[in-house]
Formats: C-alpha cells, structure tokens, sequence
C-alpha cells in the first residue's frame, strides 16, 4: 500500500507501522478504571452496530438492499 501511494502521491489508508499496531499485544488492565470510574464494556455486536450507524449517519458508508441481499458500500474520500 506503502508503494502504491508514493508512486500516485497520495496517503496510504495503512501503513506497516500501522498494521504492526494492531498486530501486537495490546491487553491493559483497566481495574483501576471500573474501581474508581465505573468503566465497563460493552459486547461487540452493540459496539459494532453502533459503529454501523454512526458510519451511514455520518455518509461513510451506505447500504443497499436487493431482494434478500444486503450490500454495504464504504465511501471512500480522499483526503489531500
């Protein structure tokens, strides 16, 4: 993607670095934050459906049904 980018000058969506974040281990206790906040979490079908909608709310993605297929398109805006 790196490559790609540099050679039509624009921003790659991920770069190693970025892919090498979310690869690694990144487990913290957060105790400290449910004893003197309150925190707690939240399941990942809420989270993921709250995303959803912030997403098509927000006209980053769209969905369009056909029949008894659902197809989710993401709007990609290039930012330069």
């Amino acid at each position: 993607m790196e490559k790609q980018a540099k050679k039509k000058g624009t921003k790659p969506m991920m770069t190693r670095f970025s892919v090498y974040n979310l690869a690694r281990n990144n487990k913290f206790d957060f105790t400290k934050a449910i004893r003197e906040l309150g925190y707690s979490t939240r399941s990942y079908r809420d989270t993921i459906h709250d995303e959803i909608v912030w997403l098509k709310e927000t006209g980053k993605i769209a969905l369009c049904c056909m029949g008894n297929i659902r197809l989710l398109f993401f709007i990609c805006k290039q930012e330069v």
